[in-house]
């Protein structure tokens, strides 16, 4: 009995060991491989749209990814993420001369992260999103043509994500990160209420985010 519990106890341990080097980057695995990530964080918001200048707006942001087991120095994982936010524009022509619109998504998606340096990490992710937008004018009032209902205010989008991660402990690390959004369909032109000039609205945005790694 003694030597099964010895066993066991010497079992453990060396598993422990192993698992901690290769979550610290000490043999051939990196520190993102098999792990799960949970990241909050938020930016700044500017959008490319039908009117002519574009207001600095905000967001707040979270996902939950996982990266599959890699031994090189290129991370395959999936991401889910989800964002609630507000862009803005003004210099209309027309009765309304400025707009803001808050919006919702989740999506999933791919992402791709590859290891520069033993604290440092870039990774590229991607993906398909479902988006609410409202758009109102500075009164909060809903602009006319989703009021008549000329289109739908919940599309199918697309993202794409640049991050640069910092690590500063072995389970943390700080984002920098550059996104942007655009909806899909017959209906992506009017995320600022208009459907004149540009085939399509295009939402951007940059910040921090703050992440957290289980393994």
């Amino acid at each position: 009995m003694k030597k099964v519990l010895i066993t066991i106890i010497l079992t453990f341990g060396l598993t422990q060991l192993n698992l901690g080097q290769n979550n610290n980057g000490k043999t051939n695995v990196n520190s993102m491989s098999r792990s799960f990530v949970i990241s909050l964080g938020g930016g700044v918001t500017l959008s490319s749209n039908d009117f002519p200048n574009a207001k600095a707006g905000s967001v707040g942001k979270g996902s939950l990814e996982y990266n599959f087991p890699s031994s090189s120095n290129i991370i395959f994982g999936l991401k889910v993420v989800g964002a609630r936010g507000v862009f803005n524009g003004d210099g209309g022509v027309g009765v309304i001369r400025e707009f803001q619109t808050p919006f919702t998504y989740v999506g999933l998606g791919p992402q791709f992260s590859l290891k520069l340096d033993k604290k440092l990490y870039m990774t590229i992710s991607a993906g398909f999103l479902s988006l609410w937008f409202h758009p109102k004018d500075i009164n909060d009032n809903s602009l006319p043509n989703f009021a008549a209902n000329v289109y739908d205010n919940q599309i199918f989008a697309t993202n794409a994500e640049l991050a640069f991660r910092f690590w500063t402990s072995d389970n943390i690390s700080l984002n920098i990160y550059g996104d942007v959004f655009g909806g899909l369909g017959s209906d992506n032109d009017y995320l600022d209420d208009q459907s004149v000039g540009r085939s399509l609205d295009l939402v951007f945005s940059t910040g921090i985010t703050i992440s957290y790694y289980l393994y």
